[in-house]
């Protein structure tokens, strides 16, 4: 029988195409976050702008060329810096802003679902007035997450450097990855001479490979951290009920002023989490300032810009660059300057009172870390180091 004319067939939807991609994206994601809606916003975000999608200036294969004598000479330059093995030579694979996210979604992956998941299981444990809301609300969460991060990740990739940028382990190890049109725009705004600070960017890298990639339970221990992060978060029954118990699941409306409210997703700070968070931040300020110690010691006096790089990544720390914002955004870590300034200072101090092998004991095993009370007291740490050796 034909369909009577004001009657609407229940598939409608599905049959247009706009609203069958977006019931594709809306579906796609498995888990609290919607990472399929997160890799188009990313991209969405990086490629907007006058200058697009920041592709890469020239032939690839001829801007990689182009890293190999600043590559040899950071290495050369470096090798007295760390007693850590050094992958020798790295590749490099340079990409453009996009290439970039497509790149850091699979290693980001196991840092941001924790958290989001502690959320979804917060809301599913609230008793809501309305039971029919819970499904689309948890599908909605996920969606919200999705912009979220992807917004993030694509702002990060019109900033970021290099894959070390984010101060994590890398999506693509032992390689250097520069994202070659922001570069470009750094060393303009800076003026740096491009060579060097070439040169400068590849021992950064060399530096951190050494460390976050090089270290066998580095990576792991990191993610360690985040989970431990989440696990501490616990949903505040009266705040939730409040903001999500009048939501309709038959008024779209409803649901999206609860999207646009980024208050929905707020959790209880607990003790285990602030513990967990300090130790994050430590570490993290420790590896930057293992990293900026050894760039002093091996490059400062044979690059002649090296003042005026370190004085531009000083200004950008100041103001907060993609790596500090991210983790802010996710996790409350609030990295300033002064908390890099910390973890340099330790290092001087500890190779001063001994020596480079003093300092890579720190890498032997997590238990080696220095503690917040620590780092600020880095006698304290060579105390309980040689205890432990006279023990062991």
């Amino acid at each position: 029988m034909p369909e009577e004319p004001d009657e609407i067939p229940p598939d409608i939807l599905s049959r247009i195409p706009l609203f069958r991609e977006m019931s594709r994206i809306l579906s796609s994601g498995e888990g609290p976050i919607n990472w399929e809606l997160a890799r188009q916003a990313a991209v969405a975000v990086a490629a907007s702008g006058e200058d697009g999608s920041g592709e890469i200036p020239g032939d690839p294969a001829a801007v990689a060329a182009g890293y190999q004598e600043p590559l040899r000479l950071a290495e050369l330059w470096l090798a007295d810096t760390s007693t850590l093995a050094a992958v020798s030579p790295l590749g490099v694979h340079p990409v453009s802003r996009t290439d970039w996210v497509e790149s850091i979604i699979p290693g980001f992956r196991p840092l941001a679902d924790p958290l989001a998941a502690r959320v979804v299981d917060g809301i599913s444990g609230i008793e809501l007035v309305n039971e029919q809301v819970r499904p689309a609300l948890t599908t909605f969460v996920s969606v919200l997450f999705g912009m979220q991060v992807g917004t993030a990740l694509g702002h990060l990739a019109r900033a970021v450097l290099a894959q070390y940028d984010l101060g994590l382990p890398a999506a693509d190890p032992h390689h250097l990855v520069p994202v070659e049109a922001n570069i470009a725009a750094f060393v303009r705004e800076y003026e740096i001479d491009p060579l060097e600070f070439r040169i400068w960017l590849a021992g950064h890298e060399l530096m951190h490979d050494r460390v976050l990639d090089g270290v066998p339970w580095m990576r792991g221990y990191l993610q360690g951290l985040v989970a431990r992060f989440a696990r501490g978060m616990q949903a505040d029954p009266a705040q939730l009920s409040q903001q999500l118990g009048s939501l309709d699941p038959a008024n779209p409306a409803s649901l999206q002023e609860a999207l646009a409210n980024p208050e929905i997703l707020n959790m209880l700070r607990t003790p285990e989490q602030d513990a967990a968070l300090e130790q994050l931040e430590t570490t993290l300020s420790l590896v930057q300032g293992y990293v900026d110690l050894g760039l002093e010691t091996g490059l400062a006096t044979r690059l002649p810009s090296s003042s005026r790089i370190a004085e531009a990544m000083r200004r950008r720390r100041a103001e907060k660059g993609p790596g500090e914002q991210i983790f802010e955004q996710l996790v409350g870590l609030d990295l300033t300057a002064a908390v890099y300034r910390e973890g340099l200072a330790f290092c001087r101090a500890v190779v001063q009172a001994q020596d480079i092998e003093g300092l890579d004991r720190i890498w032997a095993l997590p238990d080696n870390l220095p503690t917040a009370g620590e780092m600020d007291d880095p006698p304290r740490w060579l105390i309980r180091m040689e205890l432990a050796r006279a023990g062991g």
